[in-house]
């Protein structure tokens, strides 16, 4: 499966096993305000990603890769949007339980 958005941002997944969707996103806009400027770094993006499968995210730099990333490991919150791990929406978590999902459930790699 691969997915475009008007930045270039792509993802493709390859199923490796299991069919389950382990992370669902919907509609996700992330807008960065400095002083009057906005910045947009994702605009309308949705993919979901199954269990078990091995997925990599491409596009040009300043396409929102990095910012994708972000949002899924609940570092930062979207501005618009859902996106949901194992059926739990990150966007009402408390810091700690932000804490929690990373400390349990996520993994980074720099």
């Amino acid at each position: 499966m691969a997915s475009y958005s008007p930045r270039g941002l792509t993802h493709h997944t390859k199923r490796i096993a299991g069919g389950n969707r382990m992370i669902d996103v919907q509609d996700v806009t992330k807008i960065h305000k400095r002083g009057q400027l906005e910045v947009h770094a994702l605009r309308g993006v949705s993919c979901q990603i199954a269990q078990g499968s091995f997925t990599f995210i491409l596009g040009p730099s300043g396409s929102g890769k990095s910012t994708l990333l972000y949002l899924l490991g609940a570092l930062d919150e979207p501005t618009s949007g859902v996106i949901s791990v194992s059926g739990t929406p990150l966007g009402g978590m408390t810091s700690r339980e932000r804490d929690k999902f990373r400390r349990e459930e996520v993994g980074f790699i720099f």
